[in-house]
């Protein structure tokens, strides 16, 4: 087909500078075809209707007639086989009834230059039509390209955001298990796993893994016989895809799980439409300790594989410094829950001497008691009410050790981990005074008690508390004993929020170098032999664990402390002493 020799300048100007184009006619049929268009679409006849050969993609979604006269002025996008043709329609000045469709090849949205099944014969050497196409083609390279390249460096991007929030998440956690889980939970939300899971190595046996239980919450449905067949299975070095990762030390995955001849859990995957699975060894001090593994139904595309080697090393790498950081701190909660126990036992000692005279005296009661029992049993003489009155003088000595022996027995009990109770601030003074009674009495040291509420509860670990008061009051006695001037005071005083026991005695005060020190661990002022120097320092780790604070209070003439506790207990201070006696300051 040519044009015709009474074609306009400007149909003209198109077939020689901008060789896409077609006319129709007012009724919308095809009259003549640019050599581009042409030989792109050498099935096209003049005739046949271009809204029978072209999709209109566009223009103004209220143009719909079938005549080019409505598209006048409009950008129009026609779609022929995949190809798309972005353009103008212009009437023709010298005929009003002839319409020219002025196109080109929509370069942003095109396929390949392969899916246009073009027959490149049809183009000679150095035809600009082929060099045109060829630049559209490379253009459409390079946009795929950096297309590819754009979704990599999101991909990149989503696994780092999400290894920085798990960092940031574990590091909250509190034991190995809620670090496992907070990982589970992120990794199959984020990356659209179906499921996650962690096995760790058995205490007994080096070489054979076994599920923890734990379990991402996010699930597929229908993997509840999977994961019973996992949870009661346990898993050999080499043996599935867990015991590959413990083999190799490495990341590994399997793209379909049901060609794998070494994955016997996936006859538990029947229905579930899961295919995929990865799993990483988790390495603690340079031994693997565990294993965790995901599932999805389909494997990422190529290069989002590759980059979850990196990822998933990162992650388990982090994981395990969470999980040593952890170990650590259990250890040393547990040694200063040692030290507080033997700086319990030290005071416990100073006192042994006032506590035996105190069980001395009843038992020294009680056996005089029963001789003169034993008389008026024998005395005929003798009336019930004066063996009914011994008796009780005996049982009166009896309770009187049995309390001495109870408030021992609070007192010395590891507390570590006890959990916080309301109990009487009145009881556990009471308690912790008959362990000290004794030693006051004996020094000749007056003790005064102010304002002591008696329906005060406080939510704590009695013992604890208890061993706070008894070394305040143990270092006051030996503060005291030099002077002339002896007493001991303890004064009780409460707000809306807090509840303050304030320990004062007849001492100078602490001298200011010795104030900025005096609740560091192993600081003491007394002579060898006579403190370990844990004292005050486990006491404010003790109050601190309550929510509460031990303080110094250098405004004072005479030496002060006062220790404060709230009324009532927050989420925030339980989750700080969930483990027992916070490390030193």
């Amino acid at each position: 087909m040519t044009s015709s020799t009474s074609a306009s300048f400007q149909t003209e100007f198109h077939s020689r500078i901008h060789p896409f184009f077609f006319t129709t006619n007012r009724e919308g049929r095809l009259l003549r075809f640019g050599p581009s268009f042409e030989k792109c679409f050498p099935d096209l006849k003049p005739g046949a209707h271009f809204r029978d050969s072209f999709e209109v993609l566009r223009p103004n979604l209220e143009i719909q007639g079938p005549s080019p006269s409505t598209y006048v002025g409009e950008l129009i996008l026609l779609n022929r086989g995949g190809i798309r043709l972005r353009g103008q329609v212009l009437p023709l000045p010298e005929n009003p009834d002839e319409f020219l469709f002025s196109v080109s090849p929509a370069i942003t949205e095109m396929r390949e230059l392969r899916d246009w099944n073009l027959d490149f014969s049809n183009f000679p050497a150095g035809d600009p039509i082929f060099d045109f196409l060829m630049l559209l083609q490379s253009q459409n390279k390079a946009h795929e390209r950096t297309s590819q390249a754009l979704q990599r460096l999101e991909w990149q991007h989503r696994l780092s955001q999400l290894l920085h929030r798990l960092a940031l998440r574990t590091q909250e956690e509190s034991d190995a298990a809620s670090a496992y889980q907070a990982t589970l939970d992120a990794v199959t939300e984020t990356l659209g796993f179906h499921l996650g899971h962690v096995y760790e190595i058995s205490e007994s046996e080096s070489d054979t893994l076994r599920s923890t239980g734990l379990w991402s919450k996010a699930q597929k449905s229908g993997l509840l016989a999977f994961q019973e067949a996992t949870m009661s299975t346990p898993l050999k070095r080499g043996v599935s895809l867990p015991g590959r990762a413990l083999e190799s030390g490495k990341v590994v995955w399997i793209d379909d799980l049901w060609l794998d001849s070494n994955f016997p859990r996936k006859r538990y995957l029947d229905g579930s439409g899961i295919h995929f699975g990865v799993a990483a060894p988790i390495q603690m001090e340079g031994r693997i300790t565990a294993v965790i593994e995901f599932f999805s139904d389909k494997p990422p595309q190529a290069e989002a594989k590759r980059e979850l080697i990196p990822f998933f090393e990162t992650l388990c790498s982090q994981l395990s410094r969470v999980i040593e950081r952890q170990a650590v701190l259990q250890r040393e909660h547990a040694r200063i829950a040692q030290l507080a126990h033997a700086s319990k036992m030290a005071t416990l000692g100073e006192l042994a001497a006032g506590i035996a005279h105190e069980i001395n005296n009843p038992l020294a009661a009680i056996t005089l008691g029963t001789e003169h029992l034993f008389r008026l049993v024998k005395d005929p003489r003798s009336s019930a009410d004066v063996r009914q009155a011994s008796v009780a003088r005996i049982q009166r000595s009896v309770d009187r050790i049995a309390k001495i022996v109870s408030g021992l027995r609070m007192f010395s009990r590891e507390s570590s981990y006890d959990p916080f109770t309301p109990t009487p601030i009145a009881e556990i003074l009471l308690e912790t005074l008959d362990l000290c009674q004794a030693r006051f009495q004996s020094m000749g040291v007056e003790l005064k008690i102010q304002n002591l509420p008696k329906d005060i509860d406080l939510p704590c670990r009695p013992s604890q508390i208890s061993q706070v008061l008894l070394n305040l009051l143990n270092n006051a006695l030996d503060a005291v004993e030099p002077l002339e001037e002896r007493w001991v005071k303890m004064d009780f005083s409460q707000d809306s929020e807090h509840f303050t026991i304030t320990v004062s005695d007849s001492g100078p005060g602490i001298p200011e170098a010795i104030a900025r020190k005096i609740m560091s661990p192993f600081f003491t002022t007394k002579p060898p032999g006579k403190g370990t120097g844990l004292g005050l320092s486990i006491c404010s780790n003790i109050l601190i664990d309550h929510g509460g604070r031990l303080e110094l209070d250098t405004t004072r003439p005479n030496t002060t402390f006062r220790m404060q506790l709230p009324l009532v207990r927050g989420a925030e201070t339980a989750n700080q002493s969930h483990h027992g006696i916070s490390q030193p300051h």
